[in-house]
């Protein structure tokens, strides 16, 4: 089974930038991602499937049985120019590593990326430890940058969001396989 983690949620919003709001955006992928799994005969779950805050404990008691976690987000910086998807792993995990590297080779060239980092690599903590809480090969992507007005309009599209969703499904199937 695939775990999906939609980030944030609840009266944690994550990033917002005009009309994007990460915790929407995120809770919107994973549901789009988690229909194209199912056409594709894949299993999946969700961390959450409402606007709810779920902490890093209940996040990580949902993934016992899991074969890969993948964990949403969107990013934001304070440099306008900073752009494309950011795909992180836990350091030390091979299969976290490639499961990383397949997923990243597999989003829409508007955001994809060669940015393939360990957690460790990550500034903020909690987010790391997304990725530290689980036994499975665990993923954390940051599907572009929010604070960028050519990824927030991308993003947004109707187009970007289906094809960040089939590249997403791509990449999940290959890594899960």
């Amino acid at each position: 089974m695939i775990l999906l983690d939609p980030g944030h949620g609840g009266s944690n919003t994550g990033v917002v930038r005009g009309e994007l709001v990460e915790k929407d955006y995120a809770l919107d992928v994973c549901l789009d991602l988690g229909a194209a799994l199912y056409l594709k005969g894949t299993t999946s779950g969700m961390t959450r499937t409402r606007d709810d805050f779920m902490s890093l404990s209940a996040r990580a008691a949902v993934a016992p049985n899991t074969s890969l976690i993948v964990s949403v987000h969107v990013n934001s910086w304070w440099r306008k120019s900073a752009r494309g998807a950011d795909v992180f792993h836990w350091p030390g995990s091979t299969k976290g590593k490639r499961a990383a590297e397949i997923i990243a080779l597999a989003l829409p060239e508007p955001i994809r990326t060669d940015r393939i980092r360990p957690a460790s690599r990550l500034w903020y903590p909690r987010v790391r430890n997304v990725l530290r809480r689980h036994k499975a090969p665990a993923v954390l992507v940051e599907l572009g940058f929010a604070s960028n007005p050519e990824d927030r309009e991308y993003l947004l599209s109707d187009q970007g969001r289906r094809e960040i969703v089939a590249g997403l499904c791509a990449g999940v199937v290959a890594a899960a396989g």
